[in-house]
């Protein structure tokens, strides 16, 4: 880990997602927010399931994604 880790990679693990007392595609994709708010009470988050990967999807804030902690 270590090696890659180094290199750039980046673990996170298929948490899914909430929405509402739903929730989604937990242990096979995830959502992430990112820092980075956008308008309308949005903020920008990133999802992965499969092959399928979107870094700058555009979430309202109340729902539940994760977060996680990727650099000091």
């Amino acid at each position: 880990w270590s090696q890659i880790e180094s290199a750039g990679a980046l673990f996170l693990p298929a948490a899914g997602g909430r929405v509402g007392a739903e929730v989604r595609v937990a242990g096979e994709g995830g959502y992430y927010w990112s820092s980075s708010y956008n308008h309308d009470g949005n903020a920008y988050g990133l999802y992965f399931l499969g092959t399928t990967l979107s870094p700058d999807d555009d979430y309202r804030r109340y729902i539940g994604l994760s977060v996680r902690l990727v650099r000091d």
